[in-house]
């Protein structure tokens, strides 16, 4: 049930204002949905004017920002494929999925104080409650992967079994 809401709640946040951006010369507020796109085709541009030298990265540090930021979309992914591994989780064998989970939530937080260095004017709240979704479900899974499984463990043997 726990898994459930976080989820719905992490779909919903697509839908919520999530970032002011420049749209032809204007501050427009994108909704979480557009702030992805933005995001995808950021990276895209970002990797197709580079892909032949990147070591010209050196020299323009701000568009290695941006190819960062343009990679920020990925953190979805890992959410997108939860559900299909949340009974291989609940079963103790998540380990490397929650860790991968721990990791999507680092790379927008780790960005989040350099937005303005890639054109994002303001956020909102739907980039919160994005990250948070984020969050929550990472803490979701490293509980049944890690923690929980050691509570279990570290209870002995029960009364019912021999020896």
């Amino acid at each position: 049930m726990i898994f459930w809401c976080i989820f719905v709640v992490w779909a919903v946040s697509f839908v919520l204002p999530a970032i002011d951006i420049y749209d032809w010369g204007k501050r427009v507020t994108a909704l979480g949905i557009e702030a992805m796109v933005y995001s995808m085709v950021r990276g895209s541009l970002m990797f197709w004017v580079y892909h032949e030298d990147f070591s010209k990265f050196q020299k323009h540090p701000q568009d290695l920002l941006a190819l960062w930021y343009g990679l920020l979309w990925t953190a979805n992914l890992p959410m997108l494929a939860s559900p299909l591994l949340l009974n291989r989780v609940l079963r103790f064998k998540g380990k490397i999925f929650a860790l991968i989970l721990v990791a999507a939530v680092m790379f927008p937080l780790r960005l989040y104080k350099r937005l303005g260095e890639v054109g994002i004017l303001g956020v909102h709240l739907g980039l919160f409650v994005w990250i948070g979704a984020l969050a929550a479900m990472a803490l979701f899974f490293l509980w049944f992967a890690f923690v929980n499984r050691l509570r279990i463990f570290s209870e002995g043997p029960s009364a019912e079994t021999p020896g």
